[in-house]
């Protein structure tokens, strides 16, 4: 896998970490009855699901921008994924032209 793709699957899963703890606080509100529900409910419930959602998330994060930075880096560099792209055009001009249809 390239970095670019593990930086985005990376950052993906920060996205997803991000909304769990608010999907699983939303979860236990839905039993209570709205009546009997003050504004600092939801922050109690937010408090009961914790932090570690939202600590993972912000390392998942972090990862995944690295991992896009060294991917950057390393394409400038000339020694990125892409480098292989490049390779196999060069190698579709050695082909006949009957060949490089493709």
């Amino acid at each position: 896998m390239s970095r670019r793709a593990t930086g985005v699957g990376f950052r993906a899963s920060a996205a997803f970490l991000f909304g769990v703890r608010y999907l699983t606080a939303a979860v236990l509100y839905a039993g209570f009855n709205p009546r009997e529900i003050s504004s600092t409910t939801l922050a109690q419930f937010l408090d009961d699901v914790g932090a570690r959602p939202l600590t993972l998330s912000v390392i998942a994060l972090a990862v995944g921008v690295a991992y896009l930075v060294w991917a950057a880096v390393d394409e400038r560099r000339g020694r990125g994924a892409d480098r292989g792209i490049a390779s196999r055009q060069g190698l579709l001009q050695t082909l006949p032209p009957s060949y490089r249809a493709i």
